[in-house]
């Protein structure tokens, strides 16, 4: 499925994704339950953000890398090995 907005076209292939880390997420095993997840996309609108945030993962880093963005966001992922 290819949605279309404006001129740009964008494929829901990210709803694969998404899934698969809302499955991760309620897994018994704690450790992987609470695994970082951090999206890494070229979809950059506000929906994608949420969707990310939504599906439980800790941070979203669209293309092109803002180096101190990435740093900020991994930074803020909780050390779970204390």
């Amino acid at each position: 499925m290819v949605l279309q907005r404006g001129t740009h076209r964008y494929s829901n292939a990210g709803n694969g994704r998404l899934a698969a880390i809302r499955k991760i997420r309620v897994l018994k095993n704690s450790k992987l339950a609470e695994l970082p997840v951090i999206a890494m996309t070229s979809k950059a609108f506000q929906e994608d953000i949420q969707a990310a945030d939504a599906a439980g993962m800790e941070g979203h880093i669209a293309r092109y890398i803002d180096i101190e963005k990435m740093m900020a966001i991994l930074s803020a992922v909780p050390d779970r090995k204390k």
